[in-house]
């Protein structure tokens, strides 16, 4: 198939990118995504008997409910702020010299899942997004790029959008691209860190707290002690209330150990995090969780982690080495790159994801790009 540019990911980076090109009229595109599904380590699922009872997989956050968040805007744009749950007053605030509130992070009661679908149905061309295909090679050594894909599908564009996240990259960017990838942006992929969070969510008959009242960070001591082969439970960090459902809870945990608890048999973990929490709470009548659910992202071959980070070893312009597009003999962007961990003002965040989409979207139009997506 023959297309003016391919998208790599179907995630708030991919998407944005169709979103703005389809904003300057520009639809000669196709976005390939991986998974049978959009949204990307954006995912939200139902848990619990409510239909409204939701939990997010993925990103959990918006960071900031202004005009300078792009997330947040885009949110009104489709109609969903007012589905956006503000943290209450009495929480704490951070407040700057001259009187002003910095907004806290808050959460989309319809769910992350409701932008990211409300943005497909109302912004972007039917059928523009072809699931299951996951992408195996990137050949621009011509002058039109060929991209291939496991299924056995082909498309032959100009240029190409890659979105992928950081972790997959790392794992795989050495087979994927020919020619090889430029040896300073490599480098940079390999040095960026890619951290391991993860959740699991413990849904309850009866709550056994009041609404408002669980909010408990683990406070762990040197010689806590933990029984043999459970180790990994002292990377639990926190238990939250889920906002967008009061039958739920959320346990919190990173670093190595997210790999061993998405491998624990339910039983296990359910038994694991039943004593953490009559331990911590001092209440040995809390019940286990007639249900529990957990994320995969680090056991998932499409996100291989959560979100990115600077490792001790990232260098300062490295988030840059990694967006920096690759040019073909024409001099124009050939290979453009985004996604949370190209954004250096804002890695890590949904809002950073948009930005990097919609900066390569520009790139492609070039002065051709007059209509804003809000940036």
């Amino acid at each position: 198939m023959d297309v003016g540019v391919v998208i790599i990911g179907a995630g708030m980076a991919g998407l944005s990118a169709a979103d703005h090109l389809t904003r300057n009229n520009f639809t000669d595109f196709v976005i390939l995504e991986t998974e049978n599904r959009p949204g990307g380590r954006m995912r939200t699922v139902q848990f619990g008997r409510d239909p409204t009872d939701r939990v997010e997989l993925g990103a959990n956050f918006i960071h900031g409910s202004s005009l300078q968040n792009h997330v947040f805007v885009l949110g009104h744009e489709l109609g969903v702020d007012n589905l956006f749950i503000r943290p209450k007053r009495s929480e704490g605030w951070f407040m700057t010299p001259d009187g002003r509130c910095i907004p806290k992070p808050f959460v989309v009661l319809g769910g992350m899942q409701s932008i990211i679908q409300r943005m497909i149905d109302e912004k972007l061309p039917k059928g523009c997004i072809r699931f299951n295909h996951r992408v195996e090679r990137v050949d621009s050594s011509a002058e039109t790029t060929t991209v291939t894909c496991e299924n056995g599908n082909v498309f032959r564009c100009k240029q190409v959008v890659v979105t992928l996240p950081i972790g997959v990259m790392k794992r795989h960017h050495k087979e994927l691209f020919h020619p090889p990838l430029p040896a300073r942006k490599a480098g940079a992929i390999e040095r960026m860190g890619f951290g391991r969070v993860g959740k699991i969510f413990l849904r309850y008959e009866r709550p056994f707290w009041r609404k408002g009242e669980v909010g408990v960070r683990l406070a762990w001591t040197k010689d806590a002690q933990v029984e043999p082969g459970q180790e990994w439970v002292r990377r639990v960090f926190s238990f939250e209330e889920v906002p967008t459902s009061s039958h739920v809870l959320v346990g919190w945990i990173s670093g190595p150990e997210v790999e061993i608890m998405e491998r624990l048999p339910e039983p296990e973990l359910k038994k694991a995090l039943t004593s953490l929490l009559r331990r911590f709470l001092n209440n040995h009548s809390i019940p286990e969780p007639v249900e529990i659910l957990r994320t995969q992202w680090c056991g998932n071959p499409n996100s291989l982690g959560a979100y990115s980070y600077p490792s001790t070893n990232t260098k300062l312009d490295d988030h840059d080495a990694i967006q920096e597009p690759i040019r073909g003999r024409s001099g124009a962007p050939q290979l453009l790159f985004a996604g949370e961990a190209t954004y250096k003002p804002w890695f890590g965040t949904i809002h950073g994801a948009r930005i990097s989409g919609i900066e390569a979207a520009r790139a492609i139009l070039g002065p051709k790009s007059a209509v804003a997506s809000r940036l």
